[in-house]
């Protein structure tokens, strides 16, 4: 009977040991574990008052905003990157309080057209917009605008006639530009 208690004893004693070691490792896990390093905050550019289509980017249109770090995208503009952002040119107006990334700043004002449609300065160099029929006579191209450059691609239907035969056959589409 003495080593059945004995045992027991022995077996309660390990039990509450390891019940003690474990909530005193997951106490201790806080304090032990460096704390997570604090957020480190950017400065980025936005517009500090409305620029207009083709306005010239100086410091006096320029203010800063804070942004984490891990927010901060590439096409955005930092306090560093401050030299590749003054002297551009807007591609389009830009409302006071929007971030500037480089997609809205061109190097000149002989990149954007200006007398244009405001659209056509976010057509990509090399790039064509079409403009889709809503119907056969109505609703065509209400973007085009006096100052853009269109290309204009005409499409006729022609009708042969067989002269053996007397029956008419239809070419598609004959492309004339």
């Amino acid at each position: 009977m003495r080593r059945g208690r004995t045992l027991i004893f022995v077996l309660l004693i390990l039990i509450v040991g390891l019940v003690v070691a474990y909530f005193g490792i997951r106490a201790l896990r806080p304090i032990l574990s460096p704390p997570p390093p604090e957020p480190v905050d950017v400065q980025i550019f936005v517009a500090a008052q409305p620029i207009p289509q083709g306005g010239k980017i100086t410091e006096d249109v320029l203010t800063t905003i804070l942004v984490p770090a891990d927010k901060v995208s590439t096409v955005e503009f930092t306090v560093d990157e401050k030299s590749q952002l003054v002297g551009k040119v807007a591609k389009f107006p830009l409302d006071q309080g929007v971030v500037i990334t480089s997609s809205m700043v061109a190097d000149s004002a002989a990149a954007i057209a200006i007398e244009g449609p405001q659209h056509a300065a976010l057509i990509p160099p090399g790039m064509t917009a079409a403009s889709i029929p809503a119907g056969r006579l109505s609703l065509n191209a209400y973007g085009v605008r006096d100052g853009a450059h269109v290309n204009v691609m005409a499409c006729f239907l022609f009708v042969d006639v067989d002269p053996s035969f007397q029956s008419s056959r239809i070419e598609e589409n004959r492309y004339l530009m």
